[in-house]
């Protein structure tokens, strides 16, 4: 089975990635080997010829790379085309955080080069949640790239700025169903359970590894919520320092401010029943899709 994983980003892309995709025995893994986050670095697998195809595929499609895009379609033949089944996942395809408006494009993109006879799986959760989350990783405002100092601007910001907040899941949905030959959706606090998983793994043709190694993220603290809140203020200093410079303190000042102490957002009454309104139908149209995969009833 040939099986295009598309994010929702913030929806369990690192564990999937880690926990299970790379660990499938019958399927090639064309995905990232390391993945950095605000909880330091995980090294998925040693890089290959499938991790750099996956980062190709990534930079064609994401950055409208028409001429990497023809480069990569040999490598693509050669590597992918040859095999019976593997699986491409990237979050970045949707990633909303940074073009809310461009997941059409990617998606139709990332057809074209990797083909329409693939199962495309889609991870969700609560609007609600996933807005929480992106907050969390990065408080600021997609409108203007300014720190959010609550997560009420944070929240009212994001459902002006992409054009079709309340009823993205559904939307994406349809673009993948046009798309590919069948679209998986998964509920991203069901992952958690063995049952889920067993099901997953049953559908594409693999059996769960009993002794899998996983691996989460642990999720931010306090104190590297308020260092990243603060440090963004600041980017004119990128314009002073070398970005490796950059970088390892970054990630030095992460190491030092973790602590078991998890950041909570604080989320208004305002909010919840904005949320509760504007999303109810996105939400329905995605309840009625779980069943679809599961065979349950």
């Amino acid at each position: 089975m040939k099986i295009v994983h598309i994010g929702l980003p913030k929806c369990a892309s690192s564990a999937l990635q880690t926990n299970v995709f790379s660990q499938l025995s019958n399927h090639k893994y064309v995905g990232p080997a390391h993945l950095s986050n605000v909880s330091g670095e995980i090294k998925i697998k040693d890089p290959d010829a499938y991790t750099r195809l996956h980062d190709s595929i990534v930079s064609a499609v994401c950055s409208e790379n028409e001429p990497a895009g023809r480069l990569i379609n040999q490598d693509i033949k050669a590597l992918l085309f040859k095999e019976t089944d593997f699986v491409f996942t990237s979050e970045w395809i949707t990633g909303i955080r940074y073009s809310p408006s461009a997941y059409r494009q990617n998606i139709d993109r990332l057809a074209k080069l990797i083909g329409k006879n693939c199962i495309a799986v889609l991870v969700v959760r609560p609007h609600l949640e996933l807005i929480v989350s992106m907050y969390r990783d990065n408080p600021t405002s997609l409108l203007t790239k300014e720190p959010c100092n609550t997560f009420e601007d944070f929240y009212f910001h994001f459902v002006r700025t992409v054009r079709n907040a309340s009823s993205i899941y559904e939307e994406i949905y349809s673009a993948c169903a046009s798309r590919f030959q069948d679209v998986i959706v998964l509920n991203v606090a069901e992952l958690s359970e063995e049952k889920t998983l067993v099901e997953f793994y049953k559908l594409i043709g693999e059996r769960m590894s009993a002794d899998l190694n996983r691996k989460e993220n642990s999720g931010i603290s306090k104190s590297q919520f308020v260092y990243m809140h603060v440090v963004r203020r600041f980017k004119f200093l990128t314009g002073f320092l070398p970005q490796k410079v950059l970088v390892t303190v970054h990630h030095f000042l992460m190491m030092v401010l973790a602590s078991s102490r998890k950041y909570d957002v604080k989320v208004s009454q305002a909010v919840k029943k904005d949320s509760s309104i504007r999303f109810e139908n996105d939400w329905q149209f995605i309840l009625a899709t779980f069943t679809k995969w599961s065979g349950n009833n």
